[in-house]
């Protein structure tokens, strides 16, 4: 996902502006507890008179924070200045900055996740592992074995059970939900 966030800020010059010879801008950040906070920096020259020969340096830090949404995975989120733009009058520098936040989503289930990541896979029977925490024998240690596979437009029921090499009957006591094109379908791994 990805949103532009525009961000707005007047900054106050002790004399006058005339020209700004040179205008650049740097973002730190961090995030912490679904806050980016950070810091422009806001850098360059400019001539506070047309007759001046040289140029003033000026260097301003802005600060900034961002609220995300907790559905927001926290480790795919990035941050760029993705455009920017200033104006000035007398003594007051304006600058507009478009930032461009990228992240994912949490995924809310299983499936979600699944679909995501072997949208296109062509083969759901052998890339499709799920390992579910209900023991299959008294061994605490051993593991059922599951595979997910969603279903595609005129595929049926006997074609999915003979491509797993189970019962019609396993796949149905398995998956109590009507089954239809795009559902996706748990199969235990007989194995």
């Amino acid at each position: 996902m990805e949103n532009i966030i525009n961000f707005k800020k007047d900054i106050k010059f002790d004399t006058m502006i005339n020209e700004i010879n040179e205008f650049n801008i740097d973002c730190d950040y961090q995030i912490k507890d679904y806050t980016i906070n950070g810091n422009y920096k806001i850098f360059g020259t400019y001539k506070d008179s047309e007759i001046k020969i040289g140029s003033e340096a000026f260097s301003y830090t802005v600060p900034f924070e961002i609220e995300l949404n907790n559905d927001v995975d926290l480790d795919t989120v990035t941050l760029d200045i993705n455009d920017f733009d200033y104006q000035f009058n007398h003594n007051v520098l304006s600058v507009e900055i478009n930032n461009h936040i990228n992240y994912d989503l949490i995924a809310n289930d299983i499936f979600e996740v699944m679909d995501d990541e072997y949208r296109d896979l062509e083969d759901d029977a052998t890339d499709i592992e799920i390992a579910y925490n209900q023991p299959s024998s008294t061994n605490q240690d051993d593991y059922v074995k599951y595979y997910v596979h969603t279903i595609k437009e005129n595929e049926t029921i006997d074609d999915i059970a003979s491509i797993y090499g189970i019962n019609k009957s396993t796949i149905l006591e398995y998956n109590q939900e009507q089954l239809k094109v795009g559902s996706h379908v748990v199969i235990p791994n007989e194995e």
